[in-house]
């Protein structure tokens, strides 16, 4: 996502935002891919995981907590404020963005012929 902050130069024009969506903080700013550049998503996303085989309840409850605690009206606000956009999920639905994500990367790296030095 780009975010223009009140201390970078007036110089500098944000053109589009990376996301899937438009931002809160800049709802006039389109995204890459309203801009010509379709499909096109790049976000940063972090997530709480787990060690493999932790007990689905354990996951269930670690879960609810964080979902209680990014649900807090003056966390979201203190998010928004900086631009990021609180979406609290269950453990599957970011497995499944997981494992979305990496196969997009893969395909990308794949193609692009990219390769660890």
């Amino acid at each position: 996502m780009i975010v223009v902050h009140p201390s970078v130069p007036a110089k500098l024009r944000a053109i589009a935002v990376t996301t899937a969506r438009r931002v809160a903080l800049l709802p006039a700013l389109p995204t890459l891919s309203e801009s010509g550049v379709p499909g096109f998503e790049g976000s940063v996303v972090t997530g709480m995981l787990a060690p493999a085989g932790t007990p689905p309840e354990i996951v269930r409850r670690l879960n609810a907590a964080l979902v209680k605690v990014l649900t807090d009206p003056v966390l979201v606000e203190r998010f928004a404020a900086l631009g990021a956009e609180v979406r609290p999920s269950s453990s599957e639905e970011l497995g499944k963005f997981i494992r979305e994500d990496l196969a997009r990367w893969r395909k990308v790296v794949r193609e692009a012929g990219i390769k660890a030095e």
